[in-house]
Order: structure tokens, then C-alpha cells, then sequence
């Protein structure tokens, strides 16, 4: 299955539906695939907030578009620090819960 982004679609759907916010993942689950950077840089020309979720980011071995956030005023990078330091944390709430 293909989960890529159709920037043609997107666009044509924020026409007609006009959201505010568009949330992303990347690496996606299921099929840990990265969002291009010349797509995502078509999002970001799109007259609204995206909020990049980049929860994986840490096991794809590629840079966080953290970095992008200073020169794209309607872009959101979002992490998250359980997926990589607290993973050991949850194991034992699990036993006892």
C-alpha cells in the first residue's frame, strides 16, 4: 500500500473543507515511510499550521525537522521523550498495573 503524500489532494481538500491545523507523521506508522522534504515544503506554502509528529524519528537515522521550525513560522515539530528514554519505564507499570 501506498501512504505517500498527494500534495494535489491535500491542497484541494484544505480548499473545500478550509481546516486550520494539518498533523503529519513522519516516519509514519505503519510503513515507517518519511515524508519527502520537497513535499513537506509544499505543505508548509499551504495557508496553515502543521504539526509535524516525528514520535520515530529517533530510529529512522535521519535529521528531525526540528531545525526548520525558525524559518517556517506555521510548522510545529512535535517528539516524544517516551519512545526513546522511558520505553524501560513502562515495562514494569505494566507488570503491576
Amino acid at each position: 500500500m501506498d501512504f505517500s503524500l498527494d500534495v494535489q489532494k491535500i491542497t484541494e481538500v484544505i480548499e473545500r473543507e478550509k481546516p486550520k491545523i494539518i498533523f503529519l507523521t513522519s516516519p509514519n506508522n505503519p510503513d515507517r515511510s518519511v515524508i519527502n522534504d520537497d513535499v513537506l515544503l509544499k505543505i508548509l506554502d499551504l495557508p496553515n499550521l502543521v504539526v509535524l509528529d516525528e514520535a520515530y524519528i529517533e530510529f529512522s537515522g535521519l535529521e528531525s525537522k526540528m531545525g526548520w521550525v525558525k524559518k517556517h513560522e506555521n510548522l510545529i515539530v512535535l517528539q516524544t521523550f517516551s519512545k526513546r528514554t522511558c520505553t524501560f519505564l513502562q515495562f514494569p507499570l505494566i507488570l503491576f498495573v
